[in-house]
């Protein structure tokens, strides 16, 4: 098995070689050996998915957290002028 830069696959790429080598270990055609090393790998992967995921939540979150503030600023200028008039 060559050597794989996880980090720099993109999260639907670490996913797909996730899946790919949680078939393998499943098949139970590995040697312990190349178990081992697919288990370590698969391991990587995994954490690096979820390192994006929470990478993604964070971002998700904080343009959550830009999207309220204007939302209250605007009702705030609401709360000066209920009619919409000014």
């Amino acid at each position: 098995m060559g050597k794989l830069n996880v980090e720099e696959l993109s999260f639907e790429e670490a996913l797909a070689k996730l899946e790919e080598l949680v078939e393998k270990i499943d098949s139970g055609d590995l040697a312990l050996a190349e178990a081992l090393e697919t288990f370590k790998l698969a391991t990587e992967l995994s954490e690096h998915c979820a390192r994006l995921l929470n990478e993604a939540e964070a971002a998700v979150e904080e343009l959550e957290a830009g999207t309220d503030e204007a939302d209250a600023a605007a009702g705030e200028e609401d709360e000066d002028d209920p009619f919409g008039d000014r």
